[in-house]
């Protein structure tokens, strides 16, 4: 039976017993049926209290079917954002990367100055050291002019700087 079927059947105990206690508590022989209507108003108010409760968990059930759904259908909406920020950023980096190649391939087509400027940004401090002890063609004051305007790390800008001097 279904939860109001029940609750109603229990309201209709609570009525029936409430009249029949008032009917016959006034017989002494029919003391017994006296008895039945408080008991007919305790299994009732019993019976509505588990049904309503019942009934109110079926509701919240069905609440949370609802949220799980709902929440499904947001995490894939979710999931689409994300991969599309993703492909966004795979984009913007990809176009960053092909700026750089650009710009590497420009500058060091012009002169010295720039190959002093490739040096000073693909490679480490002791890459640089060694490029300027061994080559002839980049001088210490265009790679230190480089490493200023670029990455200007200390220990090669100091190195350099006693180079020169």
């Amino acid at each position: 039976m279904s939860p109001v079927l029940k609750i109603f059947v229990g309201a209709l105990m609570m009525v029936l017993g409430i009249f029949t206690s008032i009917e016959f508590s006034n017989q002494l022989l029919n003391l017994v049926l006296g008895g039945i209507g408080p008991l007919l108003i305790l299994v009732g108010a019993f019976i509505v209290w588990l049904e309503s409760d019942e009934w109110k968990v079926q509701r919240q059930e069905k609440q949370e079917k609802q949220q799980k759904s709902t929440q499904f259908n947001g995490q894939q909406t979710l999931q689409e954002q994300e991969t599309t920020q993703e492909t966004q950023k795979d984009v913007e980096r990809e176009t960053r990367e092909a700026a750089k190649e650009i710009k590497q391939a420009v500058s060091s087509s012009t002169s010295n100055g720039s190959r002093a400027e490739e040096l000073v940004t693909s490679s480490t401090v002791q890459e640089v050291k060694e490029a300027v002890q061994n080559r002839e063609d980049i001088t210490a004051k265009e790679v230190l002019e480089a490493e200023k305007n670029n990455q200007n790390r200390k220990t090669l800008v100091n190195y350099l700087e006693r180079r020169l001097d």
